[in-house]
């Protein structure tokens, strides 16, 4: 028998402007901003409000992901690379977390691939 283990990804809003630490990827978790995926494929609708960026946070192993919004490609950069986080089964890995260009982006509807 073969046991597979996957680690979590978070997305959200903050208005943190560069997330690079343990507790503050946490933060996501806590607003139940995550869910347990091999992949870093997602579609998620987040509204920004003043001040506020939008994250996308996922381990280093998946790759460099590609965003899409509103029909465009880009606008995201990355903003800490290589954190360590540990999660509720005291498992560490590296993640990498990116963040929108601009803050205060409304209802936005983001593709990652």
């Amino acid at each position: 028998m073969t046991v597979t283990y996957y680690n979590y990804r978070y997305w959200g809003i903050s208005s943190v402007a560069a997330i690079d630490t343990d507790a503050e990827i946490d933060t996501f978790a806590a607003a139940q901003n995550a869910e347990i995926s091999s992949s870093r494929v997602k579609t998620f609708t987040v509204t920004a409000g003043a001040g506020e960026y939008i994250y996308y946070i996922i381990r280093a192993a998946l790759g460099t992901p590609t965003f899409t919004v509103g029909g465009f490609e880009g606008g995201f950069t990355l903003v800490g690379n290589d954190v360590v986080h540990t999660n509720s089964r005291s498992f560490s890995e590296t993640y990498d977390v990116w963040r929108s260009d601009l803050a205060n982006l409304g209802a936005t509807t983001v593709v990652v691939t």
